[in-house]
Formats: structure tokens, sequence, C-alpha cells
């Protein structure tokens, strides 16, 4: 399960990205946003404030000009004849006056009248001689929107927007100014095409400015977000380290953060839970030690009533027989004292009652047999108590070493044979297979488990059954089948048999250890494999495989 853990760690920071990049791409993606805003707003108030001021510009210049112009003068000025003449000549210079005055920023300053409902030239500033560009009196003044002339009959007042100069290219924008008599009667319109292609240069040059200012800001943002990043992701990248190590199983990880924050007393805290940890962790070290003790000797202890009677059994009948024998051992030694007399007829007769009254023939007879049973008595006891012994030394062995798993399964048969003769028959095919490298003592104990469980089972069940012990060998591993035709188990129950402190039986009966550590023993200490087959009514198969030589988990 914790292999599993760590792999789908491993997994999860492969997909996920580092939370500095994470901190550094907001950080940097906000300031840039802001940056960008904020050039934007500005470039849009400069450009406006800028536009405003041509505008502003246009109708001071349209109004000045204006009043340079003697309005009776120009309002004798009506037909194309008059073009060229004195008084058409001499207004023409006030406007080039103007234009000229303006350094080549106006394209074009005339003035306009309505003529029977149309808008046309009266005054042209550009020479009569440039016929292609010059406007005659009465010429139709074309335009797209004619409201802002329409509005500088009233006041001075400025096109909004700029529009193409198709003539010279580039972008001009008008300004209109009344021109009024000494009555304040409106004899004409003068006009002012300003060009002001300065917007465009503005325009570019802000663009640029606002390039630039991007530029600057994604650099300054990046190095102030990584700055930003590293501040607050160093002491995280601690604890994620820290928690790794811990993940790892070294509870020695101290984090150090020597910050005066929320992240310093997250660290502080960190490593207090580790402390803790590793006191807990020491503290169940020790107790599962304890359990695991107690669950290996719990085999043996539940087996150890039956033993105690499987060696009662063959004692009594030597303790009878050593009784019996002293008696005979008594009358032989009265008979041998007889014999040692002198043999009158009256000794004789005496002997011979001797003989018929004490059965000495009998006990002659009988002693070979009393002898043949309580040596058979003494060598089965000897033979349990070697079994017990052996099996009782080897639980706290630790060490690998050349094991006969087929003797194992008969010694652990012989220790459980009480609890088995009641309920089960044992069925023994065990092949000829190789010694194998292991820990004496722990297989015995998954062996010893394994059996319990089997005799559990069957007794659950209530009648008698049968236990059946399979060994043989498959390339390089000798395998051991331990079947039952006990109650068997739910596909649900099958599942988690092998999790700690599971258990079917009733509370009270095992602590649901046995399988926990048999899996423990079989998988992680030896690498090798353990299985189980399981049906309602029909029994249990445990199917052990453990590698004849000893080798890694990745062989």
């Amino acid at each position: 399960m914790t292999t599993d853990i760590k792999e789908k760690s491993k997994n999860v920071q492969k997909r996920n990205m580092n939370l500095g990049i994470k901190i550094t791409i907001i950080i940097t993606i906000l300031i840039v946003l802001v940056s960008s805003v904020s050039s934007l707003v500005i470039f849009d108030l400069s450009y406006k404030a800028l536009k405003e001021e041509i505008r502003d510009n246009l109708i001071v210049l349209a109004s000045h000009t204006a009043v340079t112009l003697d309005a009776d003068e120009l309002a004798k000025i009506k037909e194309p004849k008059d073009e060229g003449n004195d008084i058409y000549l001499k207004l023409q210079k006030e406007l080039q006056k103007a234009k000229n005055a303006c350094h080549g920023k106006l394209r074009y300053v005339y003035t306009l009248n309505k003529v029977n409902g149309e808008y046309v030239y009266i005054l042209d500033a550009t020479p009569i001689e440039d016929e292609e560009n010059h406007s005659q009196i009465g010429e139709e003044f074309v335009a797209a929107d004619y409201t802002y002339v329409e509005a500088a009959f009233e006041k001075e007042i400025a096109e909004i927007e700029p529009t193409p100069d198709e003539v010279y290219g580039g972008i001009i924008q008008t300004g209109y100014a009344p021109i009024k008599n000494e009555l304040g009667k409106t004899v004409g319109v003068l006009a002012i095409d300003m060009d002001v292609s300065v917007l465009t240069e503005k325009e570019q040059s802000m663009k640029k400015a606002g390039i630039i200012t991007l530029i600057l800001g994604f650099i300054l943002a990046m190095l102030s977000s990584l700055f930003f990043a590293r501040y607050i992701t160093a002491p995280i990248l601690a604890l994620t380290k820290g928690t790794k190590s811990v993940a790892e199983g070294d509870l020695d990880t101290i984090v150090s953060i020597n910050r005066n924050d929320e992240l310093g007393e997250l660290a502080q805290s960190f490593n207090i839970m580790i402390h803790d940890l590793k006191k807990s962790r020491e503290e169940l070290k020790n107790y599962s030690i304890t359990l695991i003790h107690q669950e290996k000797m719990a085999g043996v202890g539940q087996l150890s009533a039956g033993v105690a009677h499987e060696i009662n059994t063959p004692l009594g009948y030597v303790k009878s027989n050593m009784e019996t024998l002293e008696k005979y051992v008594m009358k032989l030694k009265g008979f041998y004292e007889l014999q040692q007399k002198d043999k009158s007829e009256y000794q004789k007769e005496a002997i011979d009652n001797y003989i018929k009254n004490n059965k000495i023939e009998y006990i002659y007879n009988d002693l070979e047999d009393i002898m043949s049973q309580s040596m058979d008595g003494i060598l089965k006891i000897e033979k349990i108590v070697r079994s017990l012994l052996g099996f009782s030394r080897k639980m706290d062995s630790t060490e690998f070493v050349l094991y006969d798993i087929n003797k194992g399964i008969k010694d652990t048969l012989i220790i459980a044979y009480n609890e088995i003769k009641h309920c089960a028959e044992i069925g023994q095919n065990l092949e000829d297979v190789p010694h194998i490298m292991a820990i004496d003592g722990d297989i015995n104990q998954v062996l010893l488990n394994i059996i319990i469980n089997a005799i559990y089972a069957i007794k659950e069940k209530g009648e008698m059954g049968k236990i059946a012990v399979h060994t043989y060998k498959k390339d390089n591993f000798v395998y051991c089948e331990i079947s039952d035709n006990g109650v068997g188990m739910e596909d649900k129950n099958r599942k988690r048999i092998f999790e700690p402190f599971f258990t079917t039986k009733p509370v009270g009966i095992g602590t649901g250890l046995g399988l926990s550590i048999t899996y423990d023993i079989i998988v992680n200490k030896h690498n090798g494999d353990i299985s189980v087959q399981s049906q309602v009514g029909k029994g249990t198969t445990f199917i052990m495989k453990l590698p004849i030589q000893r080798r890694t988990k990745d062989e």
C-alpha cells in the first residue's frame, strides 16, 4: 500500500506544475495585465488630450484669422469674375499670411458661403496659378458632413475626427469660424485645414512606448514574481521536502524556517508533529513486537493442552507398566531368594506353590510386552517433546537457513495432532522437494497459522472433515498447498483476509493478526507469494509459493 501511495505521489508530481512556477506565472500575468491596462488608459487619455488640444488650436487659429479679414470687402466678392481683382488679392494675402505663419502646418485656408442652398468657395489661399489645387469662386464645397459648416455660421467649431488628405496625403482636421461685419452679420465662414499627421505619429509613438512599457513591465514582473515566488515557495518547498522524507520513513527530519509568520509557525508545528509521530512509532513498534510475539505464542498456546494430552496418554500407560513392573520385580526377587536355599522336598513344594500363586510364568512372558510398550510410549513422548522444542526454539529465529518444508509440516502436524484428530483426517502428499533458504521459525509460524484456521473452519462446519497438505516444486519455487473442506468464506472476506486485525471469528477468539503476519512473512520477508481460494460450504485452499534461493523483490 505504501508503494502505491509513493507511485501515485510521483505521478501527481509529474502532472502538476511546480508551485513556484504557478505563482510566477500568476503574478507575471497580473502585473502585465495591470501594465497593459494602465498603458492603454494613459494612451487613450493622452491621445484624447492631444486631439482636444488640436481642436482648440484650430478654433483659436480660425477665429483670429477670421477677424483679420474685412467682412464688408469679402461681401463684395460674389462672382467668378471677381477672382483676381484687387479686393480678392488683398484678402487672399491675409489668408496666405495666416497660412505661412503656421510654418506649413496649415494645408488649406479658404472661405465659404451659402449660395442658393449650396456651400461654395469664395476665397482660397492657394495661388490662382495653381489651377489644379486652387478652388475658384462659386465652386461647390463637397463634404461628407455639412454639420460643422452649418454650425460655423453661428460659432467657432472644429471637426472632432480628422479625414484623409487626398492631395498631399496624411490626415487633416478642419476648424471653422464665422466672418462677421460690424453689425454682427455673418457674411461667410473661414475654414482652415490643418495637417494633423502628428496624431498618427503620436499614436505610433505611444504604441512603441506601450510595447516598450509592456516589455519592461513583463521583465519587471518576471523578476519581482520570481523573487516573491522564491520568498513564498522556499519555505513551502522545505516543508514539501520534509514531508517526502517523512513519507519515506525518515522521522529524524527537521524543517528549519526562520520566519516570524504563518509559514514559520507551520514549520514549528510540523517539527512538533514529527517528534510526536516518531515517539508514537517507537511505541507502536514496541507494541507490535509484543503483539506479534503474543500471536506467535498464541498458536502454540492454543495447542498446548492437546500436546499435554498427547504426552499424558503414553505417559499414563508407561506409568502403569512401571507400577506393574515394580510388583513383578518384588515377586521375582522373592522367587530368587527361595532358589538360593537348599532344595528339600518341602522347599521344592514351596517353590512350586510360589510360582503358581505369583504367576511367575505369566510374569516372565509379560515382561517383554511391558518393556516394549513402555519403550514405545517413551519414544512417542520424546518425538512430541522434540517437535515442540524444535518448533518453539525456532520461533524467534531471524536468520535465513536451509529449511526442509516437509519436516516443518510434519512437526506442525504432530503438535496440532490432538486438535486435528477430533475433527479431521490428515492427507499428506509431500513430494521430494529441495530445501529452501528461509527463516525456519517464520515458515513454521505460517504453517501453524494456516492449519489452526483450517481446524477452526472444519469445527465450524460441525462434521468430520479433512485437511490435505501437498508440496511440490515448479521452476525455481517450492509450493505448499493446505486445503480444508470447512465452511469456506465469502468473496468479500477472502479479499480482506490478509488485512491486519480483520477476523470473522467471534470477539475474544484470535487477534486478527495471524494471516496478516503470514502474508508479511511470505511476501515481504521471503519475496514469495500467497493466495487463497475459497467457496462457501466447500472449503478453503491456501497456496504458498516460496523461492528456493533468496532473491530480491525485483527478481
